[in-house]
């Protein structure tokens, strides 16, 4: 399913999403970066309670995603083709 990244279409997986919705589990986002003394740290975000449609979730999930790209820029990596391509 394309979802707006940055405002340009990428393609995210619906599993995880469409689990959450069935069974009314909310989603929870870990991310890990390198600390300055080359430690790693991770940060959990807040609960996204899975709630409002599919679209609406994963675009929750998208704003928590921004945001920590915007915080570590450097430590982004996505791996294979999930740029919608057109």
């Amino acid at each position: 399913m394309p979802i707006p990244l940055f405002g340009r279409p990428i393609l995210i997986p619906l599993g995880p999403f469409l689990l959450a919705k069935k069974v009314g589990s909310p989603l929870l986002p870990l991310f890990i970066h390198l600390e300055e003394d080359s430690k790693h740290l991770i940060e959990v975000g807040e609960v996204i309670e899975p709630v409002g449609d599919v679209t609406t979730l994963i675009g929750r999930w998208v704003e928590v995603l921004e945001g920590f790209i915007r915080s570590y820029p450097t430590h982004w990596a996505w791996m294979g083709a999930n740029w919608e391509e057109g």
